[in-house]
């Protein structure tokens, strides 16, 4: 199985708080939207193997380290070449509960 994204929302509506709690899973190739990324920015030159600098980082402390970071393939600007994964479907759905909230 690939990665499980994960949604916990709270939503003020008609003077009341909804909680939304979802999961979006990579489910058939998983670790594609990952491997076309990857090997782009490899290849122009911004992501250098071995040791992958660039590659994963906090997506709102870049001098933060610690843990399991985001990718760089997470980032919202490529969710367009992939409109079926997961995380851009997560995405996708809270923006509609925003503009039709």
């Amino acid at each position: 199985s690939g990665i499980q994204y994960t949604l916990n929302m709270n939503v003020y509506m008609d003077n009341q708080v909804v909680q939304i709690s979802t999961s979006f899973d990579e489910i058939g190739i998983t670790g594609s939207r990952d491997s076309t990324i990857m090997s782009k920015l490899i290849s122009d030159g911004i992501i250098i193997p071995p040791n992958m600098d660039g590659w994963f980082k906090d997506p709102y402390d870049d001098n933060y380290k610690k843990g399991i970071l985001m990718n760089t393939s997470e980032d919202v600007k490529y969710d367009e070449m992939f409109p079926n994964h997961p995380l851009t479907i997560l995405r996708n759905f809270v923006k509609y509960i925003l503009d039709n909230n």
